[in-house]
């Protein structure tokens, strides 16, 4: 996990020097900010990795990234948050099974 995070922090600073590159040349708005958008996408995904990979961190749901490419999409929880059931654990159903004689 610590490679992965360092490969990606590498990457990020190889777009940064690309982005300040680009300040120099004439290149359309919307595409820089697309690129600066990507960028700190990056970052934080990498952020998110380090706080719940490394350091056991919950992450809440309003910082958690569903989709790069529609920001707005958001996690829906439908039903009960405790799940409950009719079926009693494997183990208990094993115990309370009849048992056939004839075996």
């Amino acid at each position: 996990m610590r490679d992965y995070l360092a490969v990606g922090r590498a990457l990020s600073a190889k777009v940064q020097a690309g982005l300040l590159g680009l300040c120099e040349q004439p290149v359309d708005a919307a595409d820089w900010e697309a690129l600066a958008y990507f960028h700190r996408m990056l970052d934080k995904h990498l952020d998110l990795v380090e706080r719940r990979l490394l350091k056991e961190e919950t992450i809440a749901a309003q910082e958690k990234v569903f989709s790069l490419f529609e920001p707005h999409t958001e996690w829906i929880q439908k039903g009960s948050s405790v799940r409950t059931s009719n079926w009693a654990p494997l183990a208990d159903r094993h115990r309370s099974a009849p048992v056939d004689p004839g075996l």
